[in-house]
């Protein structure tokens, strides 16, 4: 396993010291639209897209690996708080004071609250410094498209009562990605390194032609593709190129707004409201 790349892997994900902002297409490939839809980051986003690039789809919680948990605490169904084996990832470990952690590794940070931890990927672990990439970089609502989702952190790494501590929270369990890949590729379920730019380029919405160069369809619960796709980017729901009733309820939602008659179908009147809402994204 070629670490350095996965190290830039990483680093390409995150954006460096700098991080990425919350309308940022890769941001919006790590978390699956997720945002502008709901308009947050996860911590666990980034480790659940390294391990789908990685080729892993085995207990990733994405919508491509057909995996996706709504809701849930996406990394505790991966490796339980402090336990392993049968009760969390086979991979899980809880680390020790000598263990040396790489680059892509996933680690779990004991952040005070017996319901959570933090999730990040490992970029370099020095003699006194653990260098991480990490999302969920702010408040989980009212966030700004210019709000940072994700950067590259540097946390003091001490040894407490025998523990590993980061910044001073325990690391309460470590996922090798080698670990990971060597045991999907045992049972089969490994498959092909994702390219990253074809990646991130499925993730951008296609937006509707402007208004005048092509006539768009009329679309109604049922429908499903791109147009869709940019229909609900434009509403700030989830992306999933398909009409259903969430899809229709804010359709109606906006049309009320706009002093359309409510019927949820999205005809050349509401697409003009549309355009307006992704002129915003």
């Amino acid at each position: 396993m070629d670490r350095d790349a996965i190290g830039s892997l990483v680093r390409l994900l995150v954006g460096g010291d700098e991080g990425r902002r919350l309308d940022s297409h890769v941001v919006r490939a790590v978390t699956e639209a997720r945002v502008p839809g709901e308009g947050y980051s996860s911590c666990a986003d980034l480790p659940h897209a390294l391990r789908y690039l990685r080729g892993l789809r085995d207990r990733v919680n994405r919508h491509e690996a057909g995996s996706y948990l709504p809701g849930s605490r996406t990394m505790a169904w991966l490796c339980a708080r402090a336990r392993v084996g049968a009760s969390g990832h086979p991979c899980a470990v809880v680390p020790k004071s000598a263990d040396r952690f790489g680059a892509g590794d996933t680690l779990l940070l004991d952040v005070g609250n017996a319901a959570r931890t933090h999730a990040c990927v490992v970029l370099a672990h020095g003699a006194s410094e653990l260098v991480t990439g990490d999302y969920g970089q702010h408040p989980m609502r009212r966030q700004r498209p210019e709000d940072i989702a994700c950067r590259v952190r540097r946390r003091a790494l001490r040894v407490v009562g025998g523990r590993l501590h980061a910044d001073g929270r325990p690391i309460d369990s470590w996922l090798p990605l080698e670990d990971e890949l060597g045991w999907a590729e045992a049972k089969g379920s490994l498959v092909a390194t994702a390219d990253i730019d074809a990646w991130v380029a499925s993730h951008v919405p296609a937006k509707p032609p402007a208004p005048g160069r092509l006539e768009r369809p009329t679309l109604r619960r049922g429908d499903r593709g791109p147009l869709v796709k940019a229909l609900q980017a434009a509403l700030r729901i989830q992306t999933d190129g398909v009409f259903g009733p969430i899809t229709d309820n804010a359709v109606r939602e906006a049309q009320k707004r706009a002093g359309l008659a409510t019927d949820g179908i999205v005809g050349p009147k509401t697409w003009r409201e549309i355009d307006a809402l992704l002129a915003q994204l």
